[in-house]
């Protein structure tokens, strides 16, 4: 079975070209390619530095410095701006990978690989976890090397956009114990639905992404209209086989809170 794509526009994400001569991307470091995460330059140069130095109004998520380009988090009003900038070369939304094969539609980190093409559903970084999703590799026997076709940038999305909005934490009193996270949250418009939900645990820190999705209707009948409409998600953790002591969690960038294993949790 063959891979059928599509593309959705991500808000307020977009790629910028500059033209070859601007002089403000770095060229590749050939000794460090496979060394550093995808979106981080093999030339180090620091995505603040450009950020400040191009005067942006945004966050440079990644440097694309074969494409001689960014990718920035910013609103239309800054995106326009960038458009009379005569240092760009091209300047569009940037668009998420949206498969119809099943094997791929499920929310697990294991990669795909068929026909030749290799699929990473998620790739983390020091600032995010699965921050960079949906990798697509196709191997290039001429230069005996993976080539990365397509992925997406997945910002955090702010999901708490009412008063009431909370994260519940649930620990069960069975031992094993299980903990849950129940996440009340609110879509900001009708075409919002929940995305995939990415989580990580450094040391004894858990972080949890939940990202929004848009949907736009296929047939065109009906555009999106702002509407708050809350959701519930529970979300298990992985803490079976932790030590005893405190954890602490943080979703989405600004809820936090902290529960303890008073034992090992391991039958």
């Amino acid at each position: 079975m063959g891979f059928a794509f599509s593309q959705e526009a991500i808000n307020d994400t977009y790629i910028i070209l500059f033209q070859k001569d601007a002089g403000l991307i770095d060229p590749p470091n050939p000794e460090n390619a496979g060394r550093v995460p995808m979106g981080q330059p093999t030339s180090g140069q620091s995505k603040e530095e450009l950020a400040a130095e191009l005067g942006l109004l945004g966050e440079i998520v990644a440097i694309l410095e074969v494409n001689n380009g960014i990718v920035v988090r910013m609103n239309a009003q800054e995106a326009q701006k960038w458009r009379d900038d005569g240092r760009v070369q091209s300047i569009e939304q940037d668009s998420r990978m949206v498969t119809f094969d099943s094997a791929l539609n499920d929310q697990n980190d294991y990669p795909v690989y068929r026909n030749n093409t290799l699929i990473l559903p998620r790739v983390d970084t020091d600032e995010q976890a699965g921050i960079f999703q949906e990798g697509v590799f196709q191997f290039d026997s001429s230069i005996n090397a993976w080539r990365l076709l397509e992925y997406q940038v997945l910002p955090v999305s702010d999901i708490f956009l009412v008063e009431s909005n909370k994260v519940e934490l649930i620990v069960s009193e069975a031992l094993p114990t299980q903990v849950f996270l129940k996440v009340n949250g609110s879509f900001a418009d009708s075409c919002q639905k929940l995305g995939k939900i990415n989580h990580r645990l450094q040391d004894s820190h858990f972080e949890v992404v939940i990202s929004i999705s848009n949907t736009i209707p296929s047939d065109g009948s009906q555009g999106c209209f702002p509407v708050v409409t809350p959701f519930e998600k529970v979300i298990p953790l992985p803490v079976y086989g932790l030590s005893a002591g405190t954890y602490t969690y943080v979703v989405n960038g600004k809820m936090t809170g902290s529960f303890e294993l008073k034992s090992d949790n391991h039958l």
